[in-house]
């Protein structure tokens, strides 16, 4: 059983800005990356059939249950 709370922020996170730094994308093409979804089917970003698209990544797997590493929260 995990020992985190995944269901609160942590206390003094500062609520994010929009900064301007992703203003440049508005309007470019999207590479034909191949991504897996997690209905097992396969994504082609460029092929993308809705006006608006998600991309969540992140730089670690975790395993069920367990809690994450010291310093990841």
């Amino acid at each position: 059983m995990r020992s985190d709370d995944l269901l609160s922020v942590p206390p003094g996170l500062p609520a994010p800005s929009d900064d301007g730094a992703c203003d440049h994308l508005v309007g470019r093409e999207v590479p034909p990356v191949l991504l897996s979804a997690t209905d097992d089917r396969w994504v082609r970003l460029d092929q993308a059939t809705t006006r608006w698209t998600v991309i969540y990544a992140y730089p670690r797997t975790g395993v069920p249950n367990e809690d994450s590493p010291p310093g990841w929260t």
